[in-house]
């Protein structure tokens, strides 16, 4: 008898496919209990992680409520205690204060100052455009039509009249654009610079003016709006003009008086370009003790007791 192999062959796929057709049937029978064996498991543990997630949630919530207390209380606590760090430091030291733009509130600054020991100068307001562009009359910027660097000159022309033996009258010729009120009694030490908390017009010529009012000898610091942008500290560093961004807050209250008694310099706060938040404390007050010896004046928070801020 002659055997076929295409018969054999058929036969042995038959066999085959016979025993994988089995398996598979097999194992789909099998994967449905292992399938929801697997489901309850996971089930069981996704329960467990839940449950261990609800009390890390717990835990989490309890201290972010003791730590949002402790500094509430830390806040509370500079507030009161700020004046010690800056009594006397500005004391036998005039300081004016300058604001460019219409922004910014002097009150808070002048109230600082007192509270340093130091005296406040006259309160100064410029605004305007540099020359060449639409200033008329006897606007500050006017007045140095045809220099190379107008910002640097009107910088300089308010850093003579400021340290003139009768400010007042010295300022009165700079301009009528230029605000001015308050006294002084003498030449002035220092300027604090009220920078706008907005977009303007001239905020490029800024640096380039407290430059030149530096050059006069003052001490000069520009105080810059939280989170303005984009960052002016960037510029007044090439121009070597110190700044804090932060005096509306204890830390930046304390280095700002320590920038105008001239115990450093530098870039203090939380923005971009900034150095830190303080300097480094501990080089500053082991010059001496002396001021720890004098008394601060009352009313250490602020007017009414309430936290100022220059904007």
């Amino acid at each position: 008898m002659v055997v076929d192999p295409r018969h054999t062959i058929i036969s042995l796929v038959a066999v085959f496919l016979a025993l994988g057709l089995g398996m598979v049937i097999g194992s789909a029978f099998l994967s449905e209990d292992l399938l929801l064996s697997e489901q309850q498991q996971l089930v069981v543990q996704l329960e467990q992680e839940l449950f261990r997630l609800r009390q890390d949630n717990r835990l989490l919530t309890a201290e972010l409520a003791r730590v949002e207390e402790e500094a509430a209380a830390s806040a509370r606590l500079a507030e009161l205690l700020w004046p010690l760090g800056v009594r006397g430091l500005l004391e036998g030291r005039r300081v004016a204060i300058l604001r460019l733009g219409t922004q910014g509130e002097p009150a808070g600054i002048a109230h600082l100052v007192a509270v340093a020991g130091g005296e406040v100068g006259p309160v100064l307001t410029l605004a305007g455009r540099p020359a060449g562009s639409q200033a008329a009359g006897r606007n500050p910027w006017s007045r140095l039509a045809g220099t190379r660097d107008p910002a640097t000159e009107l910088g300089k022309a308010l850093g003579q009249a400021l340290t003139a033996a009768q400010p007042m009258e010295a300022l009165a010729a700079v301009g009528d654009g230029l605000g001015r009120t308050g006294e002084a009694s003498g030449p002035v030490d220092g300027v604090v610079a009220l920078l706008p908390a907005e977009a303007d017009p001239v905020a490029d010529h800024w640096p380039r003016l407290l430059a030149g009012l530096q050059s006069a000898g003052l001490r000069v610091v520009a105080v810059a709006p939280p989170e303005v942008e984009p960052s002016p500290v960037p510029d007044l560093a090439r121009h070597n003009v110190s700044s804090v961004d932060h005096a509306h807050r204890p830390a930046g209250r304390l280095a700002l008086v320590l920038l105008l008694a001239g115990r450093v310099d530098g870039h203090f706060g939380t923005g971009p370009g900034t150095e830190a938040i303080l300097p480094d404390l501990e080089p500053v007050f082991g010059r001496g003790s002396d001021e720890s010896s004098r008394q601060a004046p009352a009313d250490p928070v602020g007017k009414g007791g309430e936290p100022w801020s220059p904007w």
